[in-house]
């Protein structure tokens, strides 16, 4: 039997998502449940552009755990040089706390990240959704990101998502100083992964 996995995917918490439709967990869930076991995804994590929204991310963990698929917490940061960074956070270190006061690590986690972007936290939605879309253009140094999952004790994994046509992806041919830096990143607790047919 097959394990399918699906570690990028974005809902309506993403400003570049859904725009045009509504999102629907439960109408997810049945087009990844396929009735031959092999071709059903196990797991896949849910990674917004500049967004965590942990009080969505858990109402949607519950859903898929009924229907037998993990889900996994997790952001997408655009940095410098044309790099998202995609970040999976541990599910039982985010999901620890006390539930009947909604006093979960991962709300402190997602606060954190709200202060990292600058978000005004008491707007509605949308407004935060504008907010994301502005944090977009920006270039967000992502040390400073790394430190906050540190300091808060979340153990995670990152993946550089790169751009294909400009960026590292197209400086690490013929710049040895962006390899190094790749290098460093790949030795210090960051795997490899990029968005191309021939990678």
């Amino acid at each position: 039997m097959y394990n399918l996995v699906d570690i990028h995917f974005h809902t309506d918490d993403s400003f570049d998502a859904f725009r045009n439709e509504t999102f629907d967990v439960d109408k997810l869930i049945s087009v990844l449940k396929d009735e031959d076991e092999n071709y059903s995804v196990r797991l896949l994590c849910k990674t917004d552009h500049n967004r965590f929204n942990f009080k969505h991310y858990l109402s949607m963990a519950q859903k898929f755990s009924a229907a037998g698929i993990t889900l996994l917490p997790g952001i997408e940061i655009n940095a410098t040089d044309n790099i998202h960074w995609i970040f999976i956070f541990d599910n039982t270190s985010v999901c620890e706390g006390v539930p009947e006061y909604d006093d979960y690590h991962g709300q402190t986690l997602d606060d954190k990240i709200n202060e990292y972007f600058g978000y005004d936290a008491f707007d509605d939605g949308k407004n935060i959704l504008k907010q994301a879309e502005v944090a977009q253009s920006a270039s967000h140094e992502i040390k400073d990101f790394i430190k906050i999952l540190h300091e808060l004790n979340v153990p995670y994994i990152a993946i550089p998502h790169l751009n294909k046509t400009k960026g590292w992806y197209a400086q690490l041919k013929k710049d040895p100083l962006q390899l190094n830096i790749v290098e460093e990143y790949l030795n210090s607790n960051i795997i490899n992964g990029f968005e191309s047919k021939n990678q």
